[in-house]
Formats: structure tokens, sequence, C-alpha cells
């Protein structure tokens, strides 16, 4: 909770769009970098199963089959990225007082979309379509079956999965 400057012992509720949409007026440091890394670990998993990649800062790829440590790697390495990019340019622009804890803390929470994104890609109708389009497009040579509904699942996982990245 955040606290009223006027009333120390009044509290002021922070809304749930609040948590959601800019958790770091609550979460910082240290509490924001464990939460974030276990977003970054269960987002990982969760691409495991799916074989769901997110290979890029603003990147996600399915279908591609790999080692299980790449599907890890990946997520840590983007992350990484975007604290080092961050933490250079502090260095350079910034005049104010930072932490590099705050970095990693932000950085990690701010992975929580892709959660989102590897729920959405784990239903199997993602793959069969995925396959399915490919054999249309003479990327395969087999045919594959699918679903009435698998069509519905995948275009509904890819309208998500543009916002989460958005």
């Amino acid at each position: 909770m955040i606290k009223n400057s006027a009333n120390p012992t009044a509290k002021t509720t922070i809304s749930l769009s609040q948590y959601l949409f800019n958790p770091f007026r609550t979460l910082a440091g240290s509490k924001a970098l464990f939460l974030g890394a276990a977003i970054i670990l269960v987002t990982a998993f969760l691409g495991l199963l799916s074989n769901t990649h997110f290979d890029g800062v603003l990147d996600v790829h399915t279908g591609q089959e790999a080692p299980t440590w790449l599907f890890f790697a990946e997520s840590l390495i983007d992350w990484l990225c975007m604290v080092m990019f961050l933490f250079f340019s502090a260095l350079i622009v910034s005049r104010s007082q930072w932490r590099f804890i705050d970095i990693l803390g932000t950085q990690a929470l701010s992975r929580w979309p892709t959660l989102i994104t590897a729920l959405v890609m784990l239903p199997d109708a993602n793959r069969r379509f995925g396959e399915y389009l490919m054999s249309k497009l003479g990327q395969s040579s087999s045919a594959v079956p699918i679903n009435s509904t698998d069509p519905v699942i995948f275009f509904v996982a890819a309208i998500i999965a543009l916002l989460m990245i958005i």
C-alpha cells in the first residue's frame, strides 16, 4: 500500500489496474526481482510445454522444437539485454539517483505479459493449425487434420499474443 504523506497512518488503496499496469508503485527492488524472476521461469517452462520461444526482447515464435535449456536461456538473455541497455543508458543519460537492483527488478517484472502469451499458446490447437497452414503453403508434404475449433483458438491466441507484445 502507498501511504498518504499528509497522514502517515492513512493508507491509500491501489486498484487492480494499477497493480497490472503500474506495479512499480508498490513493488521495487528485490521484491520486484524475485516476483519477476518467478514470472520469467514460469514463462520459460510454459514455453517449453508449447514450443513457444521468447527469442527477442519483444518477440515470440511458436512451433519449433528445441532443447529444454534453450527456452530458459532465451528468457534470461532477453531480460539481461534490456537490463544492460537500461543500465548503460542510465549511466550516460540519467542525472538522478537510481539503483541497479531497481533496474533488474523492474525489467524482470515488466516481462509479465509474456506469461499470458505463454498461457494462450498452450492449447495443442495452435500447433495443429500452424502445421495445417504450413502444409497449405507448401512447406510440408503431408496434410494435417484439424478440428473445427482449431482456427478460432489459433486466431484468438494470436490476437492475445500480439496485444501482449504491444
